[in-house]
């Protein structure tokens, strides 16, 4: 049975939940999400605020990245969340660990390989430690 309502979640709703700050409201948050598992209600997140969180937690909560990765997969992975391009989102995090890249650029790559495109026009240079993307030089 399909959600009856869904909600679009706003990247301050993530921080909030989880960062604790401020506790009012990630108070709130907390409470919205016990209801998720009724199945009545999901909780949307779209791939700009996946990428906005990452930026808020690394840029003004200077979290790790290896935490910042494992905790957003944690609070897309609660019961009545549905992440927009959830295998994009999961392996964009795991390529931004491994490769201490911008989120962006690791979305980039993923998206290419999930999409099966071997080429990125850029003049980013990150791009050169995919094996399975190549420059376009020309």
């Amino acid at each position: 049975m399909a959600a009856q309502r869904r909600v679009y979640a706003d990247t301050n709703i993530i921080i909030r939940y989880l960062t604790n700050d401020p506790p009012a409201q990630a108070e709130v948050v907390e409470r919205f999400l016990s209801h998720l598992s009724d199945r009545k209600t999901e909780l949307f997140i779209c791939d700009l605020v996946a990428a906005e969180s990452v930026y808020v937690l690394q840029s003004f909560y200077r979290r790790p990245r290896a935490e910042i990765a494992d905790r957003l997969k944690a609070f897309f992975s609660l019961p009545g969340t549905v992440v927009q391009h959830r295998r994009i989102v999961y392996r964009a995090l795991d390529l931004y660990v491994s490769h201490n890249i911008d989120f962006t650029d690791a979305y980039v790559a993923a998206s290419a390989q999930f999409n099966k495109v071997k080429e990125v026009l850029t003049f980013d240079r990150d791009f050169s430690t995919f094996e399975w993307l190549s420059i376009v030089e020309k």
